[in-house]
């Protein structure tokens, strides 16, 4: 791969290829442009190269530039890392794992760390090339002697880049860096937000054409990558494998009785207007709010209640209001005096931008691990926009309901299908579908998050998270999920049947963030989970070996560069929505696997995500797994439309992270069967 990437290589950051130096397109906005290639699994068409044309914008501020904005303009507060944990873990947030542009030589770099022990005036070791020696020289002369710029800034500390060579330590100074990528800058700027899109979402025809000129310019002759590759009897060919796919079963979206539609193109947004399938009542709630936004109060909210009544049928009392003067001061005893456990339903919080981010992460740790109740942030810039303001509010009443656990639909196979397959596999005994993430912050700390449907119609979750031990994490893992999954397995017997409740007879796991390395840590997982089930099984309910409950897991790989194009008369075109693709070209690995194109994209082209079968004991066939699949990527209740993978692991994924980036803490055990994350 290296060897045919070399004709358009200019420097290797991972797994992309960033060929050319900075350019601009069209208006003022800036690229980097390159090529993200890998290697597949041989199938049955030999081995096949992954080529993806990368655009990435550049930032038109420095990193610390953007880091005082983020600050609210406050220079001290930016260099007050050594003394303030959240300055520290601001820049490490902002920083680590970015993709950056020195603003010098235009070269390309991947953060990895953030070395707050150094500074422009520490020295390092040059190699002179004209005196063949070596000498010391810090990093402010360095810059000032090759490249004309005095750095400003003598305080601010060195980021770590990932070498291209291991014997390589690369050391950045942030003032001479922009970040790439679409970042917050770029996107409060509509015009320069519209082309950045413009560039990163091409349309399929055009995002194949820059593809295919890819591998001609890699079949160029030109020496010595193209003698290397000619020697090994190596060639390249240009044009796209073609395999076979096919579409899944129509399906349709219930609300309320009668009120069935199908579903078009993976989205039904248009449809809420027929109400939910179950409107929550919410009749002891607070509002907490800053004083800059008392005089638009009254009117929002009257539009908020009328919006939640008319629209979709969810009724809201009038709040009890409390105004904060300084929210960071007062927050903490206002929650503390105003929340009642038994009574208190939800606290709706206005957080405007001053202090918004620690203002967020103090509110939502509250709710979540101290004083369990069901919470919602609103920026008040938001009540104040009068340009799609009905969309806005409903959003916000659609995942408060959804939080409470109220179904917002339900979803069935289209009325023409005289079979459902998911009907005949799995709702004609208990069962469970589990999703399961991990997620890592930046400290390098991981949390764990588990979800369960614990009803016939994935609607009602058991949702838990732990954090996990930052040196054994790994065994700290297989715990932890035990811990989980037997918590999980006792919320769905408290939820069906009587006395001691049932067991599910069949469950599905679905595994987020999985790659080939991890493949022995996930078959442990397995393992963890199998043992709690033989226990279960035993000790609490009494049942044969053989009774226990049979498991079906399946990995989902991490997000990938694959393309899938359809194409027609006309040209490639995006899949339909639930398109799979399991040919023995692409899905040869011995383990049952398949790509699934499950979202409606309407600008640039689908990414599919790619499922791996590693455990099926209760044999279902690959129709059932996709079919399941498909349908339980139109169950979250986030989005009236397809989302990219299957309902119960985005929300393990939404809960990981918020624990393990907001919270920092376990949530409280109260709010387990609800979707209080969202």
């Amino acid at each position: 791969v290296n060897k045919l990437a070399q004709p358009f290589k200019i420097q290797k950051v991972g797994k992309r290829y960033y060929s050319n130096c900075p350019q601009a397109q069209t208006g003022k906005q800036v690229f980097i442009n390159g090529y993200c290639v890998n290697m597949l699994n041989v199938g049955s068409a030999g081995p096949l190269l992954q080529l993806d044309v990368v655009h990435r914008p550049l930032s038109q501020k420095s990193m610390i530039e953007v880091l005082k904005e983020i600050c609210e303009g406050n220079e001290s507060e930016v260099w007050a890392f050594q003394k303030d944990p959240d300055v520290a873990a601001e820049w490490m947030r902002f920083c680590e794992n970015a993709t950056v542009v020195t603003q010098y030589n235009a070269r390309v770099y991947r953060i990895k760390a953030v070395h707050f022990d150094k500074t422009p005036a520490d020295e390092f070791t040059m190699y002179q090339r004209e005196a063949k020696q070596y000498a010391k020289i810090t990093y402010l002369k360095y810059i000032e002697a090759f490249y004309g710029i005095p750095p400003k800034h003598s305080n601010q500390p060195l980021l770590e880049a990932f070498p291209e060579k291991e014997t390589e330590k690369v050391f950045l100074l942030p003032e001479l860096c922009v970040q790439t990528g679409i970042t917050e800058e770029i996107r409060k700027e509509k015009n320069t937000m519209s082309e950045a899109l413009k560039n990163i979402k091409a349309a399929p025809q055009e995002r194949l054409n820059a593809i295919i000129a890819g591998a001609t310019d890699m079949q160029k002759d030109t020496p010595p990558s193209s003698t290397a590759v000619k020697a090994w009897g190596c060639s390249l060919n240009t044009e796209p494998v073609e395999v076979n796919g096919r579409v899944l079963e129509p399906l349709q979206v219930a609300f309320q009785e009668k009120k069935v539609y199908p579903v078009e193109e993976g989205n039904f947004t248009k449809l809420l207007r027929n109400g939910l399938q179950c409107a929550v009542k919410v009749d002891d709630w607070i509002l907490m709010y800053p004083a800059t936004d008392e005089s638009v109060l009254d009117i929002w909210l009257r539009s908020l209640r009328d919006i939640a009544q008319v629209a979709f049928g969810m009724q809201m009392a009038d709040p009890k209001r409390i105004k904060l003067e300084n929210q960071l001061d007062e927050l903490d005893e206002a929650l503390q005096r105003e929340v009642h456990q038994n009574s208190t339903q939800l606290v709706l919080m206005l957080i405007p931008n001053k202090d918004s981010p620690k203002v967020y992460q103090r509110f939502k740790r509250k709710m979540i691990a101290d004083l369990p109740c069901i919470s919602q942030v609103v920026k008040s810039e938001t009540i104040r926009k009068r340009q799609s303001i009905a969309a806005v509010l409903s959003k916000v009443v659609l995942q408060i309901n959804a939080k409470f656990s109220g179904p917002l639909w339900n979803i069935t196979i289209s009325k023409d299908l005289e079979q459902d397959i998911i009907q005949e596999s799995l709702k004609t005994t208990p069962f469970s579908i589990v999703g399961l993430d991990v997620y890592r912050n930046n400290m390098g700390e991981r949390t764990l998050a588990m979800t369960a449907t614990i009803d016939k119609s994935y609607s009602q979750y058991f949702s838990m998270s732990a954090t996990l031990d930052k040196e054994e994490w790994q065994s700290s893992l297989l715990h932890e999920i035990q811990n989980l999954f037997r918590h999980a397995l006792l919320c769905f017997a408290g939820a069906n049947g009587a006395n001691h409740g049932i067991l599910p007879d069949k469950i599905v796991v679905y595994r987020a963030s999985v790659s080939s390395e991890d493949m022995d840590l996930v078959s442990a997982e397995i393992q963890a989970m199998q043992e709690v089930l033989d226990v279960l099984v035993a000790k609490i309910f009494g049942r044969k070996p053989e009774d226990r409950p049979k498991i079906t897991f399946i990995a989902i790989a991490r997000r990938g560069n694959m393309r899938i194009f359809a194409h027609d008369e006309k040209g490639a075109k995006n899949p339909e929505t639930g398109t799979v693709v399991d040919d023995p070209v692409l899905c040869a690995s011995g383990i049952p696997s398949f790509y699934l194109i499950s979202q409606a994209i309407s600008k640039g082209s689908a990414i599919p995500s790619f499922y791996s079968v590693l455990l099926n004991e209760n044999n279902f066939n690959m129709d059932v797994i996709q079919n399941l699949t498909y349908r339980l990527c139109l169950m979250f209740f986030n989005s009236a439309s397809a989302v990219r993978v299957p309902a119960p692991v985005l929300y393990a994924t939404k809960l990981a992270k918020m624990i393990g980036s907001v919270v920092q803490k376990a949530p409280h055990a109260a709010l387990q069967r609800s979707l209080f994350y969202l």
